[in-house]
């Protein structure tokens, strides 16, 4: 593969991960309290902010303390779950840090702040909790069913334009 077209690929990050793992460590390392990241993802700056990365690498430093077995992030996590406006980040997050308790009780939470519409545009079923509501969660099986069913449609109309015509 020539350098130009490899260089673009090399480059790419995933969204949430870097700046939240380093500064997850900083503050850990450090002792650091964590009231700024809670100040932030608490303020009404926070639903303002939403074309920076701020929120999500927030969510990230909040699971990795909650992953450390810190207790004050993994409540901030789940508060913002059910409050913020990243909701869907910071469940993906969430999830991930291994805790048992991190995900108790807010299936129903989420459910409750998200139309049909909206549940069906935030599910994807390799991440977050999604598959495992879907067990229990009638609006979450459908919302996944209906994300497939699309998957399905765009792969199968994409299909039909490479082939000659």
């Amino acid at each position: 593969m020539d350098q130009d077209r490899a260089k673009p690929l090399m480059t790419r990050q995933p969204r949430c991960l870097p700046a939240g793992l380093y500064y997850a460590r900083l503050f850990l390392d450090h002792d650091w309290p964590m009231d700024g990241v809670a100040g932030h993802l608490r303020s009404a700056a926070d639903v303002v902010d939403r074309e920076s990365d701020g929120p999500a690498w927030r969510s990230a430093c909040s699971a990795c303390w909650a992953g450390a077995g810190r207790a004050d992030a993994l409540a901030l996590l789940r508060e913002y779950v059910t409050e913020g406006w990243n909701w869907r980040c910071a469940l993906d997050e969430l999830s991930e840090t291994g805790s048992p308790q991190a995900l108790e009780g807010l299936a129903d939470a989420i459910l409750g702040r998200l139309t049909d519409q909206e549940l069906a545009a935030g599910v994807t079923a390799g991440l977050g909790p999604w598959q495992e509501w879907a067990a229990n969660q009638p609006r979450v099986s459908a919302a996944l069913g209906e994300r497939e069913l699309r998957r399905k449609k765009v792969n199968a109309e994409r299909r039909g334009r490479r082939s000659p015509g």
